[in-house]
């Protein structure tokens, strides 16, 4: 697994556990682009095992790692609303 060095003072792990291996796949191709952007203060990384998808953030201050992890929830319920809504009939 993929992890955040441990240079920021702050950290946070997220772990989605999404209803199938395909679902999980959607889910970190759709937060893997923003991973990759340069968020201002944090940093991210990326893994994915099976249907669970795992997220580190590190952040250099509290305001800044509470703005990445709202953000990161807000982009990955979108993400599984959307797989969601292609599964139904």
């Amino acid at each position: 697994m993929s992890r955040v060095a441990p240079r920021a003072p702050h950290a946070a792990t997220l772990v989605f556990e999404a209803p199938s291996e395909a679902e999980a796949a959607a889910l970190a191709g759709a937060l893997g682009p923003e991973v990759g952007d340069e968020v201002p203060k944090t940093r991210g990384a990326l893994a994915r095992d099976g249907a669970r998808v795992t997220l580190d953030l590190a952040a250099e201050d509290v305001p800044s790692l509470r703005a990445a992890v709202n953000s990161y929830l807000r982009w990955a319920r979108t993400a599984l609303d959307a797989a969601a809504a292609a599964r139904r009939p």
